[in-house]
């Protein structure tokens, strides 16, 4: 599990770095984005597709958006 707010987190060029590390380097097979809906956290959503975009490894991801009460909005 990786966790970030990429409002308020400052170097997500190193959030960047570990992702494409982790992709690359690593047997996962799938990433999962779980994020509120509120509009700063889908930088996370684009934060994860900049990194995958950098990868030699192609992987799918999945994401879920959470309403800010907790119940589930998207999948």
């Amino acid at each position: 599990m990786i966790m970030a707010c990429p409002k308020l987190d400052h170097g997500q060029d190193i959030y960047m770095q570990k992702l494409v590390h982790l992709i690359d380097h690593t047997n996962i097979k799938s990433l999962h984005v779980v994020m509120m809906e509120v509009p700063c956290c889908f930088g996370l959503s684009k934060m994860v597709d900049a990194a995958i975009q950098q990868t030699i490894r192609k992987i799918p991801v999945q994401r879920t958006i959470i309403s800010i009460g907790g119940e589930i909005r998207q999948e």
